[in-house]
This record gives C-alpha cells, sequence and structure tokens, in this order.
C-alpha cells in the first residue's frame, strides 16, 4: 500500500550569531523532518511555540515537563516523530532553537507533511 504525502518543505535560518529560526508557519501541517547544514554549532534543538504568528512564543514542554529537543549533528536528516512530534503537533507557528549561538548564518530544512 502507498501512502501519498502532501509534503512542502520550507527553509528556517538562523543568523550569523543567533540561536532561533524566524517562525515557520505550519498551516495544519505538522513537522516530520528536519535536515542540518554541513556546518552547525549547536548540537541539541529545541523549540518555542505560539498560537498566532506575531504572539508570544514559549518554550515547548511535554506533558512530563520535559522540555522538547532533538540531539543533532551536521549533515543528517532527522525524522520528527513519537512524543516530540505529538508535542509539536498542536501549534501552529514554531521556532526552532540552537543550544548554542551559531558560527555563521545556518539554514535548516524543515520537511512539513
Amino acid at each position: 500500500m502507498t501512502i501519498a504525502y502532501n509534503r512542502e518543505f520550507v527553509t528556517a535560518t538562523i543568523a550569523n550569531g543567533g540561536t532561533t529560526t524566524d517562525a515557520i508557519p505550519l498551516l495544519d501541517r505538522v513537522i516530520g523532518g528536519i535536515i542540518t547544514p554541513a556546518a552547525l554549532t549547536g548540537t541539541t534543538f529545541t523549540f518555542t511555540v505560539s498560537h498566532k504568528a506575531d504572539g508570544t512564543y514559549v518554550a515547548l514542554y511535554d506533558s512530563d515537563n520535559n522540555q522538547v529537543s532533538l540531539t543533532v549533528t551536521t549533515s543528517r536528516a532527522y525524522g520528527v516523530t513519537g512524543p516530540e512530534a505529538d508535542a509539536l503537533a498542536p501549534w501552529p507557528f514554531v521556532k526552532i532553537v540552537s543550544g548554542s549561538a551559531e558560527g555563521a548564518e545556518r539554514s535548516l530544512v524543515v520537511c512539513l507533511k
């Protein structure tokens, strides 16, 4: 059986010296994956979320009060599944936060499904 997904790929950029991407509007989609660039300073991604684009973004935690995070490295494609995907699913606007200030502008490819 073939499952058809209506995927969309967006670029989320972290500025040189910054830690956080611009808001990613999910528009009734969920984050299915993230591709990291060939160079990356941070080794962990966390997420901030909001109910509206220009709203206040707050750190995302799961129901056990653990901050939702992914351990990452360079040049990898990460599927966002399980508890991380469940925690992100309700939110229409998400920002990805690197655990360290980036040493140059970094572009992440985000797969929305």
